[in-house]
């Protein structure tokens, strides 16, 4: 199966959408696009290997979204693309270990909008229980995990350690900055809980109330701040942990997921 019908198409108006061609290996035929007006989707491509055939594609209007082709092993071919006018979405392609295709795309910024804006702490822990790792996701090869002591290339104290998948007991992660916000939340849902149980007091018509509605809900909502900063605080310390135990098996089925998390640029 082939574009080979396309050769002349050089824009798209609208989305170009590939899906369920379990006979598809490549996309020859398209050599010629330069841009789509708004999408490209590629999902569940079982046979689909690379991108090669797009090397000419530029500009995509809205979104990219590459999911669920089992035999994709590389994002070559999308190289040339500098412009995605809404967001980026790849994911669940087991055999695919890095997006390093896509680095023109990020960190610009400003020229695409992922939808993981966040970077991810990461800990490893060995299976001989001699070591622990701490850093972020920089890359996933055959039988290694890379990870980086900052997400800046170019910091002083830049990094890298390469883990043997053989020696990882668990893989753990959380969004960088979670625990902050989840105080934050939590410390905010405290006070609004004091303050409606405080202005429900607050109607009490007894005569026997040294406040009034206004300030007893202020009472209220300061009494559970802490409270609910505390419950936030342990709910954002919690990680994501995915058990490996030096299986190179579970390693590839959660590449998907691990890609998600890993540092693009």
């Amino acid at each position: 199966m082939s574009f080979s019908g396309l050769k002349n198409l050089i824009s798209v108006d609208g989305c170009l959408s590939i899906q369920s061609n379990n006979n598809l290996s490549k996309l020859d035929g398209l050599e010629s696009l330069t841009s789509i007006s708004k999408c490209l989707d590629v999902q569940n491509n079982s046979s689909l290997e690379n991108f090669n055939s797009l090397g000419n594609l530029t500009t995509i209007g809205t979104y990219l979204k590459v999911k669920q082709n089992e035999s994709l092993i590389s994002l070559s071919g999308l190289n040339n693309i500098v412009y995605v006018g809404g967001y980026m979405d790849v994911f669940d392609n087991p055999s695919l270990t890095d997006m390093k295709e896509l680095k023109n795309l990020y960190p610009v910024g400003k020229k695409v909008k992922r939808k993981k804006k966040k970077n991810y702490n990461v800990w490893i822990s060995s299976i001989d229980k001699s070591s622990k790792y701490k850093g972020y996701l920089r890359g996933i090869e055959d039988s290694t995990i890379v990870l980086s002591t900052h997400t800046n290339k170019f910091h002083n104290n830049y990094r890298t350690q390469h883990i043997d998948v053989n020696n990882i007991k668990t893989f753990k992660y959380r969004k960088k900055g979670k625990i902050g916000k989840s105080i934050l939340y939590g410390a905010l849902a405290g006070f609004t809980v004091g303050a409606v149980i405080g202005l429900s007091s607050g109607n009490d018509t007894s005569g026997l109330q040294l406040f009034n509605a206004g300030e007893t809900a202020l009472i209220y909502g300061a009494l559970l701040t802490i409270p609910g900063a505390l419950i936030g605080g342990l709910i954002g310390v919690a990680k994501v942990k995915i058990p490996i135990n030096g299986n190179h098996k579970t390693m590839k089925n959660q590449k998907g997921k691990l890609l998600d998390i890993m540092l693009l640029e």
